[in-house]
């Protein structure tokens, strides 16, 4: 997340991304992101497992300003805040759950904030 293109910078990691990125757009958190006005999704990943998401989440602590900047230029060159295309996505997947239920049970997300 950043507060400006090329500001700022802040790395974590969640299990509901959704939800956590609407509380620090929301300034729910009395924090780092609240601080610095950091409200923008501009790169994000998925991982198979809680322990996975963690190691990657502290391997790109240690990572070089530089090298953090490069990574989100490379999936994300305009900068551009990526949370309403990801809620998009989890409304479509609810979408198709409601219609196939059986196939999207270990897919979705906790109920998307309001």
């Amino acid at each position: 997340m950043t507060n400006k293109p090329m500001g700022t910078l802040y790395i974590g990691s969640t299990s509901n991304l959704e939800q956590r990125i609407w509380k620090h757009k929301n300034e729910f958190y009395k924090s780092f992101t609240k601080k610095y006005g950091i409200k923008q999704l501009v790169y994000y990943e998925f991982h198979e497992s809680l322990e996975r998401m963690v190691q990657r989440e502290r391997q790109m602590k240690e990572w070089k300003r530089d090298w953090k900047l490069a990574r989100i230029i490379e999936v994300n060159p305009g900068w551009k805040d990526l949370f309403d295309e990801f809620s998009e996505r989890v409304i479509d997947l609810m979408e198709q759950y409601e219609q196939y239920p059986e196939y999207h049970q270990d897919i979705l997300p906790r109920k998307i904030p309001k």
